[in-house]
Parts: structure tokens; sequence; C-alpha cells
């Protein structure tokens, strides 16, 4: 039995073809493909490297059309078992024993080990994909847009690592949440006398159209922002808050919204009790709980006529004037109080002034026109993070602005002046001016020297009259770039942040910072 041949020796013997005396390059083949499958058709195949691209791809379509894996040119016959395992290892044969068919009849077990089989192929998959999205762009990056791409990463990281507290907030309200109800532990001692403003650290910034909030004032104050503006329309010899006319209601009023609110809010503050008794030198309680002294800017922007808006806004003002809550000058001082007129838009400068005894409306003056060339000059070129020089107030040489002519009604900073006046901390206390049209527009992501140059004048020339430094219209987007801009502003000296944003101005950290990276805010 050790010499018997098999059927399959006996036909690969036959299909030798050394017997044929034909050179081999030159001999036919018949098609394996063909006697299995009974095809009257029959493929040439020319050994070596004769086939071209397209043959070979019309044999590998017609050898997956029967649903098998490829095979070798000269693969030897083979008999009915070895075939059933070569079709095992078909695709097609795998779908119906693995795929969703077989999954639907399989058992619970069955199903459970395919699951867990599937969920480790597709993760092996998915960080695949990963890596090829991730390394792909990078092999393709120069070398400056690697760092680009990293800070971009980082960027992300903080954005999502910023929405944890969102996520997990922390449990305060959630220990002993009944505490101080009643019948239950702490009755009676849930209130405070100063409930509104406890643990409200106030900040600088100001909340640029107040009135927009949808609690107006309160949420300004929740924050810690301690300036406010409230433009005013007069109409029927009464003042109107909104941004236009078509904005303007009966019922929203400059006393419904500001006027009224701060007084009941100031009796709270200054409540005589028991316990306490008024100040040797009648000094009032601010808003804050935690600052009593920080005084609360209220901004009164002149819509239409400022002329006859003034003496409306000054009659109406008389509930906070007659309790002492309104800082003013007295002739010779600025007495400090809880809160601080300021009035802006088309304020009459002349009128605001006129009273050189007593005033309590204080003038935006024009930030623009209060330039100084900055003390120690300013390198042409280099980066711009010197620490600014520190300002001091003192009288100058030039007091007076550069105002050729008196101007009407032509916006802030402007209505009632000439070239003679003068401002300082007697008539006014904000220096104000649009970022945009004073400072313009900013290319690259950085401010240029010239804009820094400029900015670092008006702030000097300012801060020597003692008066408040603040930018409106500064960037609102990009985010970084806004962001970019308050830091710069902070930094060079400005009072008061002017923006919309009152959860993002006073979410910032605006002390000085001691290190600089990748993962600072």
């Amino acid at each position: 039995m050790a010499n018997s041949t098999t059927a399959a020796d006996s036909l690969r013997h036959d299909f030798e073809s050394q017997e044929l005396n034909i050179p081999l390059k030159d001999a036919s083949i018949v098609s394996l493909r063909a006697l299995e499958n009974g095809n009257e058709s029959f493929e040439t195949v020319h050994l070596g490297n004769g086939n071209t691209f397209w043959e070979r791809l019309l044999m590998s379509i017609r050898r997956r059309r029967n649903g098998r894996e490829p095979m070798p040119e000269h693969e030897p016959l083979r008999l009915p078992h070895e075939k059933d395992e070569l079709l095992k290892k078909s695709y097609r044969y795998r779908w119906r024993k693995h795929g969703v068919p077989s999954f639907v009849s399989a058992s619970a077990a069955i199903r459970h080990t395919r699951v867990i089989s599937w969920y480790h192929g597709l993760r092996t998959t998915g960080i695949l994909l990963m890596r090829v999205v991730v390394q792909f762009p990078i092999c393709l990056m120069p070398r400056h847009s690697l760092t680009l791409f990293f800070s971009g990463i980082v960027h992300i990281a903080n954005v999502f690592m910023s929405m944890v507290p969102v996520v997990w907030d922390d449990d305060d309200h959630s220990f002993l949440p009944t505490w101080g109800q009643s019948g239950e532990l702490g009755e009676g001692l849930a209130s405070y006398p100063t409930d509104f403003t406890r643990d409200v650290t106030p900040i600088m910034c100001h909340s640029h159209n107040d009135y927009w909030r949808r609690v107006p004032l309160f949420q300004a104050l929740h924050y810690g922002c301690t300036g406010v503006e409230a433009d005013v329309w007069l109409f029927d010899n009464e003042l109107f808050v909104g941004h236009n006319t078509m904005s303007l209601t009966r019922n929203r009023t400059f006393r419904s919204l500001y006027v009224d609110p701060l007084v009941r809010i100031l009796d709270q503050q200054n409540t005589i009790n028991e316990f306490s008794s008024p100040s040797p030198n009648n000094t009032k309680n601010g808003v804050f709980d935690e600052d009593p002294s920080q005084t609360l800017v209220l901004l009164v922007d002149f819509k239409n006529s400022g002329e006859d808006i003034y003496p409306v806004v000054a009659e109406q003002l008389s509930a906070l004037r007659e309790k002492g809550y309104l800082a003013y000058f007295d002739g010779t001082s600025v007495v400090p109080g809880p809160i601080t007129v300021v009035a802006t838009g088309n304020a009459p400068f002349n009128l605001l002034a006129a009273n050189t005894t007593y005033r309590d409306i204080f003038f935006d003056a024009p930030l623009s026109d209060l330039y100084e060339e900055p003390t120690g000059g300013f390198p042409a070129s280099g980066s711009y993070h010197s620490h600014p020089p520190k300002f001091t107030q003192s009288p100058g040489p030039n007091e007076a602005h550069t105002k050729s002519k008196s101007k009407r009604n032509s916006g802030q900073g402007t209505v009632g002046t000439d070239d003679s006046s003068v401002f300082d901390a007697t008539n006014s206390y904000y220096a104000s001016v649009s970022f945009g049209k004073s400072i313009g527009m900013i290319w690259g992501g950085r401010l240029s020297h010239t804009q820094m140059k400029l900015i670092r004048g008006q702030i000097q020339g300012a801060k020597r009259r003692g008066l408040k430094v603040r930018y409106w219209n500064t960037p609102k987007w990009p985010v970084g770039l806004r962001n970019h801009v308050w830091q710069v502003l902070v930094r060079e000296g400005v009072d008061y942040l002017n923006g919309d944003d009152l959860a993002a101005m006073t979410r910032m950290d605006w002390r000085k910072r001691r290190h600089h990276g990748w993962f600072s805010q």
C-alpha cells in the first residue's frame, strides 16, 4: 500500500509538462476553475510575469464571485473534504456562520461571546482610525504648524475641563437642604439681613447696556460688577430706559429699574438696630456686604436732548440724594458715597460743571483727548509685555483738550465742551472712548506697538487727572481675542472693564500672574 498512488497523484502526473516536449513558457494549462465548475471557457495562463494588470484583476474578480479566496496558479486538485475546509474559510461562509443571521438564532451564551468579540474588534478599529486621523495630518504639517496644532489640542482640553463644574457642581445646596425651615434644624436662622450681596466679591467691571439683562441691576450686582449703565429717553417729562425708541415701554423707567431698587438695597445695608449705631462721620454702607466702602457707578446715557434730560435726572435722583447715598463734590473735594452717578452720551458738560459748590452728577470725559506721550518713551519694536509705568495724579502743562469749538448733541464727551474745558476729578469720573474708533482694528491676534503706545498715552493722561479709564466697544469675538484685549487693558491700568458677558468678566483672574504657560487661562 505504501507504493500505491492516489487519484490526485495520478492527475498531477498527467499534467506534468516535462513529458510533453513543450517549452514551459509556451505550455497551455487548463484552468483548474474550469475543470471544477464544468465551464466551457478556458483561461490561458502564462507563467512568469506575462499577465497584465487587467488580466490579474479579472481573474481575482472571477475567484471572488464564487466566494472563495484566491488560489495559486498551480493549486493541486483537492478531494471533497479538502474543498469543504476551503469553503469554511470563505467570506460567505463566515457571514452565514458568524454574522447577523446566525446571531439571531444563537443561544444567549453564544450571543454574549460574539458581542464581546465584536466590541474588541470595533475598539481596535477605532484606535487604528484615531491614529491615522491624528498622526497623518501631523506628518504633513510643517514645523510651525505643529505648535499651532498642539495649542489647539490644549485649547480644546481647557474647554472640556472648564465644563467640569457644570456637570459635577459643588454640593453646598445638598448639605442640610431643609436647614432653617419651619420645624427643621435651625428654624428661623436661614435669613440674613444682607442676604442679597453677601459673599459677593466686587470686581471692577462695568455692565454695558445693563437694562438688557434678564434682571436689570440685580444680575450685575450678583456677579459683583461695580458699574451699571442705563440709556434714558425723555418723553412726557418721564425718563424711559431702552436702547432705542422701539424698545421703550411705559413701565420700564429710570425710577422703576434703578433709582427705587437702589434705595431699597441701600436701606437694607444701612439698617439701624439695637446692635448698631450711626457712624461718627455719617458714612453710608455700599451695596456690597463684603466691601461696604465700594461705590457703585450708575452711568446714565442721555439718548436725546441732553439739556432737557439733565434737570429731570437730577430731580429723580433726589430719593438717593436725600438719604446721603450719592457721592458729591462740595466745592473743595469729592466726598465718596455708595452711588457715583456719571452722565454720558449727549450729557452737556457745561451744565454739569456749572455749579462750583455742589454737584453729584459727574461727566464722562473723552479719553482720546487726554493722550500724553508715555513717560519714558515707548520702544518701536520688541515685546509690549514690559511693565507699564506707574501713573500719579499731578497737574500738567496742558489740561485743556484740543477741541476747537463747542459741540452740541455730538456724542460722548463732546457735548457742551470747548477748547477751554478742563476735565479732572472734581467734574468727571470716567474717561471713556470707543476702542474700535480710537485704537482701531486688531490684526494678527495682537495689538501693534503703535496701538499699545496709544493706549498707554491715553491711560497716562486720564490717570494724571484722577479719572477712571474705561474702553467700550472692545472686540467680542473671537473669544480668545476678546480675552487677550481684556488682559492687556487690565495690565496697562484700565480701571473698569466694559463688557456684555458678565460671567466671563468676573470668572477670569485679574490679579497679577506669577506664571505664564500653556495651561494658564
